[in-house]
């Protein structure tokens, strides 16, 4: 992924004709690498949901996973084709969970209370790139918060489908978070 992204940031540098430090282009080819991971991702999941019978569903499970995940942070794939694969692996495990838990609704609320819990407990995540201040880290709890109670209260309104997906979403960045957790108590 980092040689096609070289490739299209070396190509648009030429066609602009314009100077450009070492560092800038960095962040161009750091920028267009991780629009790729999730371009490539959002297609792979969308036409898994479009040959499943369950687009609008992969859609919801994308919208409130991509959202959720950018406030609260969590594990972070050691290359880009690793990022492609489990991510995609986890939103393709969306259309079976609709299945699980349209059966088992009980565990729905088990879900959203552990989602509530860990993001309080846990979110969002400082890393060695990112490391938020106090008053940031409270203002991107708050946005997950915000984005828990939506999902929650949407329940009301859409179909038991799309809210399963949407809880699902939050559960699985719950869980990226909690392998981050882990794998730093591990790994220092």
């Amino acid at each position: 992924m980092e040689k096609l992204a070289i490739t299209l940031i070396n190509k648009i540098v030429h066609w602009s004709r314009n100077q450009y430090a070492e560092d800038e282009i960095e962040i161009f080819i750091y920028g267009t690498e991780c629009l790729l991971n999730s371009l490539i991702t959002d297609i792979l999941v969308i036409l898994w949901g479009f040959v499943n019978d369950s687009l609008f569903e992969s859609i919801c499970w994308l919208i409130f996973f991509s959202l959720y995940r950018h406030h609260v942070g969590g594990y972070h794939a050691k290359t880009s084709e690793q990022c492609i694969l489990l991510s995609s692996l986890l939103g393709f495990s969306n259309t079976y969970a609709i299945i699980f838990f349209s059966h088992h609704k009980s565990f729905i609320l088990l879900l959203v209370l552990t989602i509530y819990f860990s993001c309080i407990a846990f979110a969002p995540i400082n890393t060695k790139k990112i490391h938020l201040s106090c008053h940031q880290q409270w203002k991107e709890k708050a946005y997950a918060l915000l984005l828990i109670s939506i999902a929650y209260a949407s329940r009301i309104i859409l179909p038991i489908e799309y809210y399963i997906s949407i809880i699902y979403a939050l559960f699985v960045a719950t869980l990226l978070i909690i392998v981050f957790k882990v794998s730093t108590l591990f790994n220092g």
